[in-house]
């Protein structure tokens, strides 16, 4: 990267966004396009820590400033294509990401972001021993490439397509920066009068290095005769500044599941230079460090020279806080035992020395340093833009204002393109559905779609609706689905059910009047309300039906209980309802009839089939099952020869009638298909059934029902082996 050097600056101030400092401090706006390179580079910094702050509205001005410059800078036949172009490259595309991540990245912008990236050319100004490093423009090459690349990737732009081929040169710019004939100096220890070895092997190196008899260098600075107080050359914390370019490159390919693999003489000479960086950390003030002396020296000196270890040009001296380099290293490039001491961390780290308005520590360089090499390293931001697209949900059957009658399987899909599904609930005319489930394999759906699910496509949902709890008529299924971000949405289906009704039984009886004031004649109609209320919403009475009759015995009247003539209907409902209106009006003095309600719900029990007037009923047949494994005939060890044997549980409530375990199965996303045989149930709950003629190595999907209860759902996935179902 660039050089580094203490200096006072102002403090920041909190209450402006950075490019407001930044602009005040230069007095034009950003966006001018007779700007310097550095100057660029600068600019640009600012409107990243705009884009990555908490401040909604700086986030919102970044955007419009970047655009604008953007637009200008473009408009120069030369733009991003001279010295320090890689460094306005890389914040370009890191700013560029983050007002993505916040939403904020527009069509417009995205395409001159884009531009950018096909017009950045790499322009070195190094030639190694002879004159100063390359390692600093090979490094920051690598970096904007590197951007580059994870911008194209995650606009859905292939990372290393031409002109860019990103990913190819972030690779190649990086092993170059650690070139031992442009970028690195090998030598003796305190030898500084002999040329630089262009040549080493990891271990002879690590080895050398560890016992002091060897140093690494970066190449950087010539002698100035018109500055004999420098008399040129860095001090050994240049080269280890430089490696935060390197560090920004990798973090950026992170971004895309990319990386570098460098080879073992890299790992070593990276160690080595930030073992040089050291002599900073442990010497005096005014020393290099504690076993050298006083003496700083640079490869291009020729022999040892008495100079300050500072840097006159930036006013101050390198500091080993600037460089939060030590994770990047220790993870990144560890060559056997580290041959460096603690230092470079994040620890040391002081913003304070940073400020928008400063002319060398600025954003710029804190983006970098603090950033793109060390803060994102480990877990760089996905840059993914707010998930604000409900799920989506479709209803196979029942189809548009299709008629259905008695047990109806009720199914489709509901996905979600960014995250899961995670809630989901079924209803008809508002009224809840329990017997529909979700989970069930469907793989035609994402391959419809184009959607990818790491873990299978188990995005539809099923399960039988007894038709006979609602009247007939039209009603509306509605299907809610919620993802993980919070985003939820309805969906609805207008169909018709069409049950034939109920034979008509007898009237239930005689339905005297009580007399006003008669409280067991009106307790009976208020429990035979509580009964049809409860039979009709969830199929059991809970006593009220018995409450019911008993209250009409001990009122004297031949019947009470109406809604206990039917089996959880709508008429059961209304039956009851009308029955309590019946007994209000009439215990309150208003007369017997009053309103025709004692008519009405005598009509009602007698629609919905009076059978057995006054007399409780059982509560409704509930049955469960489920598959507790799939496996091949050969494994299972018994059933038809060539078939998938499946094994389960299954428990009913309620008066039941004799009946087994229904088997569905399909494959390829086809169509369902049953099992001609269903199950019995065992004296311990457990079923065996089997899939005929199958292929163990086919994925099958199934899914069990019994007394028309919800289904459960298994995918058995095609390993020859047993699967165990969830």
């Amino acid at each position: 990267m660039f050089s580094m050097v203490l200096t006072a600056v102002a403090p920041r101030v909190a209450s402006a966004c950075n490019a407001d400092l930044r602009e005040a401090s230069t007095g034009q706006p950003i966006g001018s396009s007779d700007v310097s390179s550095a100057a660029n580079f600068y600019d640009y910094g600012a409107l990243f820590m705009d884009a990555d702050s908490g401040d909604a509205a700086c986030r919102g001005a970044a955007r419009d400033r970047l655009d604008q410059k953007l637009s200008l800078e473009l408009g120069r036949p030369n733009a991003f294509t001279e010295w320090l172009a890689g460094g306005e490259v890389y914040l370009v595309m890191a700013t560029a990401l983050k007002l993505r991540g916040a939403g904020l990245l527009t069509t417009t912008l995205d395409g001159r972001v884009h531009e950018v990236t096909t017009r950045y050319q790499v322009t070195k100004v190094c030639d190694g021993p002879s004159n100063n490093t390359c390692m600093d423009d090979d490094a920051t090459a690598a970096a904007a490439y590197a951007w580059i690349a994870a911008y194209e990737g995650k606009n859905g732009r292939d990372p290393n397509a031409a002109p860019t081929y990103a990913v190819s040169n972030t690779q190649q710019y990086l092993d170059a920066a650690f070139s031992l004939t442009e970028s690195v100096c090998i030598r003796s220890t305190g030898d500084y009068c002999n040329a630089c070895r262009l040549s080493a092997d990891a271990d002879t190196l690590y080895n050398e290095i560890a016992a002091g008899q060897t140093e690494v260098l970066s190449y950087n600075g010539l002698a100035d005769p018109n500055r004999p107080a420098f008399v040129g050359g860095e001090n050994p914390n240049y080269g280890v500044g430089l490696l935060t370019s390197v560090a920004a490159a990798v973090t950026g390919l992170k971004v895309i599941g990319q990386d570098w693999d460098p080879l073992p003489l890299v790992r070593v000479v990276a160690q080595g230079l930030v073992r040089e960086g050291q002599r900073r950390v442990t010497g005096a003030a005014n020393a290099c460090g504690v076993r050298w002396s006083a003496t700083c020296y640079s490869p291009r000196f020729g022999c040892a020279q008495d100079i300050d270890c500072g840097d006159p040009d930036k006013g101050g001296r390198y500091n080993p806080a600037m460089y939060p380099i030590f994770d990047f290293v220790s993870r990144k490039l560890p060559y056997r035992d580290p041959l460096y001491l603690a230092g470079f961390t994040f620890g040391c780290f002081d913003e304070s020395f940073f400020n928008p308005q400063d002319g060398f520590f600025n954003d710029a360089r804190l983006a970098v340093y603090r950033d793109l090499a060390w803060r994102w390293f480990d877990t760089p931001p996905s840059f993914e833009p707010p998930d604000t697209v409900p799920p989506r949900i479709w209803v196979d059957i029942p189809q548009y204002y299709q008629t259905v009658t008695g047990s109806t399987n009720f199914y489709g899909w509901a996905i979600d393109a960014v995250s899961d599904v995670v809630g989901i609930s079924f209803s008809i005319d508002g009224r809840p559905l329990s017997s529909i489930g979700y989970g069930g394999a469907r793989p035609d759906v994402c391959a419809t779609l184009g959607i990818v699910k790491p873990y299978g496509c188990y995005v539809g949902w099923g399960g039988f609706v007894d038709t006979t709890a609602f009247a007939n008529g039209v009603h509306t299924l509605s299907v809610t689905a919620a993802d993980a971000s919070g985003n939820r949405d309805t969906y609805t289906r207008v169909f018709v059910i069409d049950n034939p009704l109920p034979p008509s039984g007898p009237a239930c009886g005689a339905r005297p009047a009580a007399g006003v004031g008669n409280s067991n004649a009106f307790n009976a109609g208020y429990y035979d309300y509580l009964c049809g209320y409860y039979k009709y919403s969830y199929g059991y009475d809970y006593g009220y039906c018995s409450l019911a009759v008993a209250s009409a015995s001990s009122a004297g009247v031949s019947t009470a209980g109406t809604g206990t003539c039917s089996g959880g209907t709508v008429y059961n409902y209304y039956a009851g309802l009308y029955d309590y209106y019946c007994r209000y009006y009439e215990y309150n003095g208003y007369g017997y009839d009053y309103g025709s309600y004692c008519y009405w719900s005598s009509y009602y029990a007698s629609t919905g089939g009076c059978t057995g007037c006054g007399q409780s009923t059982p509560p409704a047949c509930q049955g469960t099952a489920r598959t507790i494994w799939v496996q091949p005939q050969w494994r299972a060890g018994f059933g038809p020869l060539n078939s998938l044997v499946l094994a389960g549980s299954a428990s009913a409530t309620g008066s039941c009638p004799s009946s087994g375990v229904d088997l569905y199965w399909r494959t390829g996303g086809g169509s369902w298909h049953q099992v001609p045989y269903s199950a019995p149930v065992g004296a311990d709950g457990i079923w065996y059934n089997s899939i005929e003629n199958a292929d163990p190595s086919a994925v099958y999907e199934t899914y069990v029902t019994y007394h028309g209860g919800p289904a459960s759902y298994c995918t058995y996935d095609g390993r020859n082996d047993i699967v165990w179902c969830p």
